[in-house]
């Protein structure tokens, strides 16, 4: 949406499909979908549910072994989690 409010609308949409385009897209499989459920399981017997997406998105990494790059705080909280600020 920010792309669009912002005084040229068609050079933010190129600057972020060039940022998108230079980054991995990993996809929701089997075994993410495993982690998912074990990993919602853990945070919500801690009280510390990060949401259903955001999890997803944290199982992916964990399956993975993978980083995430993120301005979204509450992935910190998430014991064992690889995160890096943007």
């Amino acid at each position: 949406m920010r792309a669009f409010l912002s005084a040229d609308p068609e050079g933010s949409l190129a600057a972020a499909k060039k940022l998108l385009d230079s980054l991995a897209v990993l996809p929701l499989d089997d075994e993410s979908a495993i982690v998912f459920g074990a990993l919602a399981a853990r945070l919500r017997s801690e009280g510390r549910r990060i949401g259903d997406f955001d999890e997803v998105i944290a199982a992916i990494a964990f399956a993975r072994d993978r980083e995430i790059v993120t301005r979204d705080g509450h992935f910190w909280e998430v014991a064992g989690l690889s995160v890096a600020g943007w």
